[in-house]
């Protein structure tokens, strides 16, 4: 399983697709 990693100094929202973590900057 593959865990979101986290933002340096802004905030990020994990989304789950296709099994896959993707981390966006807000």
């Amino acid at each position: 399983m593959n865990l979101c990693p986290f933002c340096w100094q802004y905030l990020c929202q994990c989304f789950q697709v296709f099994g896959a973590s993707f981390t966006f900057i807000c």
